[in-house]
């Protein structure tokens, strides 16, 4: 879904709405990414060294969308999209611990309720974001 735009956005707004579309397309992404993760987890196909990395958060497609918008849009002051940004981290230092914990059988139930909570909360950033982001939208077009 791609946001709908005012026939002239205002200058002062610039990018916010390349910012909402790409938020989008990254969520849905990420969700395929977390699909992946707990195949390969349970099938015992885990790339330790693409999901165990301490930059694991940047080398998804979410990580690589936050990182260049972050830059291409100045949002390092942003405190709606540090939050997300900072969500998707977590979320991936539970993936992170969850998949060392998978070597030990059975798997402990600690850090995949970890996961699952991080992967929650990640969810809840995103969702505030996008209905924040949504309200401003609409403001600029009064």
């Amino acid at each position: 879904m791609v946001t709908p735009r005012p026939t002239e956005e205002p200058p002062e707004h610039a990018g916010v709405f390349d910012v909402l579309d790409g938020l989008r397309q990254a969520h849905a992404q990420h969700d395929h990414w977390v699909v992946d993760f707990q195949r390969d987890l349970m099938c015992k196909t885990l790339d330790m060294q693409r999901i165990a990395g301490p930059e694991a958060h940047h080398n998804c497609e979410f990580g690589r969308w936050y990182d260049r918008d972050l830059h291409e849009f100045q949002l390092a002051h942003d405190k709606l999209f540090l939050a997300v940004g900072a969500a998707h981290r977590r979320f991936h230092q539970a993936a992170r611990r969850l998949a060392r914990a998978a070597v030990s059988r059975p798997l402990p139930v600690d850090p995949y309720n970890d996961f699952r909570c991080q992967l929650e909360e990640f969810q809840k950033t995103i969702s505030s974001a996008l209905t924040i982001a949504l309200a401003m939208v609409q403001g600029m077009q009064c």
